[in-house]
């Protein structure tokens, strides 16, 4: 949180808060004990890497749940250019868990009839569906149940649509 450079109890040198993207501007707010209260805001997913992310652990999640034969297809060659080169435009559904706990999961992909596939996973507390059609044909119809049970709260999808 400092302007300058300091060095961390394990010796190494940390940089001093600045303009990076990458920088978290927290705010310390009090000291109680043994316990201290810090925070803090960020803007989730505002780097486009961190779709591209989150589509790779989608993918890897499906090869896991399927196989990895499963998705080596051409209907998969969107999300795989996606994912490797940053070619094309993909989005990631985020939702508030119901369960505070902190926790990593993923759960079976959801297959359509078709041979579409959407990937739900959690991480930490946060719930991402990743549509993984090449056209993201899926996604449309998620959204649509989103607003159908929720409402505009407690989802969103990145990066947002114009």
């Amino acid at each position: 949180m400092e302007r300058y450079a300091v060095v961390a109890h394990d010796g190494s040198r940390v940089a001093a808060y600045g303009g990076s993207a990458r920088n978290v501007n927290a705010q310390f707010n009090k000291l109680d004990e043994k316990k201290a209260k810090v925070s803090f805001s960020i803007t989730l997913g505002n780097n486009p890497k961190f779709v591209r992310g989150l589509t790779k652990i989608a993918f890897s999640t499906a090869a896991y749940f399927l196989g990895a034969e499963s998705i080596r297809g051409e209907a998969f060659e969107p999300v795989r250019q996606f994912v490797l080169r940053g070619i094309g435009n993909r989005h990631a559904m985020l939702t508030e868990s119901a369960d505070p706990t902190f926790r990593n999961q993923a759960w079976p992909p959801y297959c359509e009839s078709n041979g579409g596939l959407a990937v739900t996973f959690r991480l930490a507390q946060t719930e991402f569906l990743i549509d993984l059609t090449p056209n993201e044909s899926l996604l449309p119809i998620f959204e649509a149940k989103q607003m159908d049970i929720n409402g505009t709260s407690g989802w969103c999808v990145l990066p947002p649509r114009n």
